[in-house]
């Protein structure tokens, strides 16, 4: 799968691969507002998963769209649970009044 992508696409240089990476993560921050530290660590873990799977370079611009997403819907869901669990606690010490 990793092979057939390198040999569809041109060779990018590592430049290119770092400049687009950043046009990826700025355009994702504009739309979400996701904070410059939590991309990081999203960029951090894509490097791991590749180098795991030994991926070449330009997997990353595949693979970083979507590690991005993952993090907003994991930040949501953590969030959401979060909320529900106070609510749940609150209605549990209405209760016991």
């Amino acid at each position: 799968m990793y092979s057939e992508y390198s040999e569809r696409r041109a060779k990018m240089s590592d430049q290119e691969i770092a400049e687009k990476m950043v046009e990826i993560v700025d355009e994702f921050q504009r739309q979400t507002g996701m904070p410059d530290e939590v991309a990081d660590n999203v960029v951090r873990r894509c490097f791991r998963k590749m180098e795991l799977i030994d991926a070449p370079a330009e997997y990353i611009l595949l693979l970083l769209p979507d590690e991005l997403k993952n993090a907003c819907f994991r930040s949501w869901i953590n969030k959401r649970t979060m909320e529900l669990v106070k609510k749940k606690e609150a209605v549990a010490n209405v209760q016991l009044v």
